[in-house]
């Protein structure tokens, strides 16, 4: 089914296409000075070795890669020291620091932020096929200054080509998804075997937004006010893009949650649901695990919805991806690893999911309409069922997703692994929307 069979009015842009140029404009007014004009793209490459982790960064390189990136300077660098962030800068999937600069001038910036792929060569290896740390780099070169929304400001950046250890581990896993089930379950046991990290460096620089900045994350996730205020900036950069296809060349075919249903399917029925039962228990229950079959039996059909691509997506939207700068109302987006075009429920449901626990599910159905809500104000109307609906099926292949995390990556959250953290969220929310079923929805058409 077409994105037009599932939002009203999906051509109601043409019908108040003044009020939308309108919206888009005050919406960059809006824009805090995260992300400045003085920044402008650049895909010049930067000459002299890549550093591969904090401790190889030098002024050398950074006074190159802010030259390369547009930058005014009155001078280069002269000396940089660096520093974790607090809990230590390590993420799921880079290493994250804090890097002084001394000799920059009253113009250039006092403070950087500086990110490299993450040293665990397990996660590295399967997430590299995805390619999130150029992507990320792609982005902040070609998109971060044209953003309705607040990014941070991008100071530069530099990577390796992936090129042909990409397109081989594309070909491995579209090979895979043709094996029978008992092969693919033999064959994904050993991920370090099938999916080899390469030696492939990357660094990316942006503004500090600063120490002040408010932080939330899957333990202290963000109040209501704050889901609202992060969706309401959610719907305008949804809206200024919809219908376009902004990303680099390199990103446009990229599918938001990739394209291999039967081998995710078969990792999820044999080895996810057991683990799950296993690892949840006692607070599983029946209805449950009906939700965790019925998400893994209705992959395919829910992600093909989740991959049309109708607009940009940040592609990974979990609280912690969001900060409000101090003094300021307004969210910062983060990491933008996984910005795709996809189906904008997509990111709601990642976000909602995400931020709100299992006793507080009732306001999912709340959240989503004050969402839709917004899209409709910037000329963008989707009908409020379709909407739920997208929604669901989103938060089914959120819910396949971390079967495939139960297994395959157990980061932690606070004391306990990310998917025993979110998984329960994401079955309580996608219960709490009471989703319709297929009659239902013949009744409604």
């Amino acid at each position: 089914m077409t994105m037009g069979d599932r939002c009203a009015g999906h051509d109601a842009d043409h019908r108040t296409k003044s009020n939308r140029t309108k919206s888009n404009r005050t919406d960059s007014n809006r824009t805090n000075d995260v992300q400045t004009n003085d920044v402008r793209t650049s895909d010049d490459s930067i000459t002299g070795p890549i550093p591969s982790s904090p401790g190889e960064l030098t002024v050398e390189f950074v006074g190159r890669a802010m030259a390369a990136a547009g930058v005014a300077l009155d001078r280069r660098p002269t000396s940089l020291r660096w520093e974790p962030l607090a809990g230590g800068g390590v993420s799921h999937l880079g290493q994250v620091v804090r890097v002084h600069l001394a000799g920059l001038g009253p113009t250039g910036p006092g403070n950087l932020i500086a990110k490299f792929p993450t040293p665990d060569r397990r996660t590295r290896g399967l997430v590299e096929s995805f390619d999130p740390f150029a992507r990320e780099i792609r982005f902040y070169r070609t998109l971060a200054h044209r953003q309705p929304i607040s990014v941070p400001r991008f100071l530069g950046g530099a990577y390796d080509d992936l090129g042909s250890a990409r397109r081989s581990a594309n070909r491995l896993e579209s090979v895979l998804d043709r094996f029978p089930s008992s092969l693919q379950l033999a064959i994904t046991r050993y991920p370090s075997i099938v999916a080899r990290p390469s030696r492939r460096r990357s660094v990316l620089l942006v503004a500090d937004v600063g120490p002040g900045a408010v932080v939330r994350t899957m333990v202290d996730p963000p109040t209501t006010g704050e889901l609202r205020r992060i969706l309401r900036s959610v719907a305008r950069l949804h809206a200024h893009w919809w219908g376009r296809r902004p990303l680099a060349p390199e990103d446009l075919d990229r599918a938001v949650v990739a394209t291999h249903p039967r081998l995710y399917q078969a990792i999820a029925r044999r080895r996810g649901i057991p683990l799950a039962e296993a690892t949840l228990r006692p607070s599983v229950t029946f209805g449950d695990l009906r939700t965790m079959w019925e998400a893994i039996d209705r992959f395919p059909s829910d992600l093909a919805l989740v991959n049309e691509p109708v607009t940009l997506l940040h592609g990974d939207l979990r609280p912690d991806n969001v900060i409000f700068a101090p003094d300021t109302t307004t969210p910062t987006f983060l990491d933008w690893s996984f910005a795709a075009l996809g189906h904008p429920m997509f990111d709601v449901a990642y976000l909602l999911s995400s931020s709100i626990e299992p006793d507080g599910v009732a306001d999912v159905r709340h959240l989503a309409m004050a969402y839709m809500g917004e899209l409709g104000d910037r000329g963008v109307v989707v009908a409020p069922l379709a909407g739920l609906d997208a929604l669901a099926a989103a938060l089914r292949v959120l819910i396949v997703q971390q079967l495939l995390a139960l297994v395959h990556l157990p980061r932690a959250v606070g004391d306990a692994p990310l998917a025993e953290v979110w998984l329960p969220r994401l079955v309580a929310a996608h219960r709490a929307l009471g989703v319709r079923t297929d009659d239902q929805k013949k009744i409604d058409r």
